[in-house]
């Protein structure tokens, strides 16, 4: 208890949840005495305390608002990509990432020796049928054990599609196939130490949502992810899909569907019909 109120004000409630999660595996693999785990009930009363009190707004640290890239939004961006190495790499990029629910992380890399591809998005991890494109993760955050995961994402023939996006990156500029599946400057500049980063990717976003006369301070790295499950949740696609979709192990989900959101406009509209229909006294 003593651990969980130190590193409380820094983290927040679910990565404490996670750490005293580890902690406990730990103790299970050394042998150890689990029952303070188990049968202690201020452990569980000191982590709703900390869910309670972190979920309180510190007004000294305001939270960052972090907007969804929805369909039409990517629309846009994608409109600023060129025809250059980098500009087709950005566009194939953003159009994957939103096609296949992905996790930044997932295809950016901050470096690449002659192993990452085992492990990581080459250019052997994709695959081309008539109309769709297969990107094979070789591991995951929901795969830690690298059985890979197959991640279909079909032909949209438009300026979002990921299978035109890609094909056109790859015959244009080819690579071997234990290269990254992208890369900077050129197709082999990860020989050279330049990786296809996070915050690479990000800046680039950014320049981008600011050529649309769009705050980028708004956006970061998990707004392709949260607009994908949007965009899902206009369409009406029910949530336990969207959870199969975007490979979620848990209901955590629920924080990028925008659901809430969805769902308060629809009653907010039946009530105002409502009262539009009731007589007037």
């Amino acid at each position: 208890m003593e651990f969980i109120t130190h590193v409380a004000p820094s983290k927040s409630a679910s990565t404490v949840k996670q750490t005293v999660a580890s902690l406990k595996s730990h103790q299970v693999d050394c042998g150890y005495d689990n029952s303070i785990f188990e049968n202690d009930t201020q452990v569980s009363r000191v982590l709703r305390g900390v869910a309670i009190v972190n979920g309180v707004r510190n007004p000294l640290k305001p939270k960052l608002e972090r907007l969804p890239i929805t369909h039409d939004l990517l629309g846009k961006l994608v409109g600023h990509c060129d025809d250059s190495f980098d500009g087709m790499t950005m566009r194939a990029a953003m159009c994957v990432a939103f096609a296949g629910f992905l996790r930044v992380g997932e295809f950016t890399y901050d470096s690449w020796d002659a192993t990452s591809h085992l492990t990581a998005a080459s250019r052997s991890h994709i695959a081309f049928t008539k109309n769709v494109v297969t990107l094979t993760l070789p591991k995951s955050k929901t795969d830690p054990t690298a059985k890979g995961t197959h991640i279909p994402m079909p032909a949209t023939n438009n300026a979002i599609c990921p299978w035109t996006a890609l094909k056109k990156l790859t015959e244009k500029y080819s690579a071997p196939p234990n290269a990254p599946l992208f890369a900077r400057g050129y197709q082999l500049s990860y020989n050279q130490g330049v990786a296809f980063t996070r915050n690479w990717f990000v800046e680039n976003i950014r320049i981008y949502l600011s050529k649309c006369g769009i705050d980028p301070s708004k956006y970061n790295s998990h707004s392709f992810r949260r607009g994908a499950a949007h965009s899902a949740t206009a369409t009406g696609i029910p949530e336990n899909e969207i959870q199969i979709l975007g490979r979620w192990a848990s209901d955590s989900y629920k924080l990028y569907t925008g659901a809430n959101n969805v769902r308060r406009l629809e009653l907010a509209k039946k009530v105002n019909r409502k009262l539009r229909a009731a007589p007037r006294s």
